[in-house]
């Protein structure tokens, strides 16, 4: 996928979404085939760093605050600078009174907020979303939309796996129709245009 979109990965549950993702990020070995992440093999650190993953429910660490959380996931990427991009998706995600409280304290949409907050902050070429607006409110969604628009800005690309389709049509440069593991349908959606079917929507 080129630099800066968004695509969307759609389907039934059990369809692969989110094993899909855990490809991608290095976490599930692919049966056949070779995935890349910025020129890089997954499942090395140089492909690991060049992603930041959120989970459909980010869990472990409990332990940890949610500022501690953070600076961890930070420090695994050797990300520098980002100070300021973390205390604004900390404001935006309704963060700071939660920053001292531990992650296991936390409701599973609060546990969402920090995991994104802390994703979103990393200078990555790749974005991994699963789930992306499970156990978010309005005010979350909205946060998301915007944190999304702003990584694409610096040329990041996000992969999402959903099943709210206004959603997918908000903010998918492209979404991808998944049935047993398979791409069966690839749409093109282009804002104030009709959508436009995919010739080959493995080619994406």
């Amino acid at each position: 996928m080129p630099a800066g979109a968004v695509v969307g990965l759609v389907g039934p549950n059990g369809s692969g979404k989110s094993t899909l993702l855990g490809v991608v990020a290095g976490l599930v070995r692919a049966d056949a085939g070779t995935a890349l992440v910025a020129g890089r093999t997954v499942g090395t650190i140089e492909a690991a760093r060049s992603l930041a993953l959120v989970p459909d429910d980010p869990s472990g660490l409990d332990e940890l605050t949610v500022h501690e959380h953070t600076a961890l996931l930070h420090a695994l990427h050797r990300a520098e600078g980002a100070e300021g991009r973390r205390s604004e998706l900390a404001e935006a995600f309704e963060l700071a009174p939660l920053l001292d409280r531990s992650l296991g304290a936390l409701s599973r949409g609060q546990r969402r907020r920090a995991a994104l907050a802390a994703a979103f902050a990393l200078d990555v070429p790749l974005l991994l979303v699963d789930e992306a607006t499970t156990t978010l409110d309005q005010t979350g969604v909205a946060a998301l939309c915007d944190a999304i628009a702003d990584a694409t800005a610096r040329g990041a690309g996000v992969l999402l796996a959903t099943h709210d389709r206004e959603f997918v049509s908000a903010v998918c440069d492209t979404v991808l129709d998944l049935r047993a593991g398979v791409i069966v349908a690839g749409l093109q959606l282009s804002f104030g245009q009709q959508a436009k079917e995919l010739d080959d929507p493995v080619a994406v």
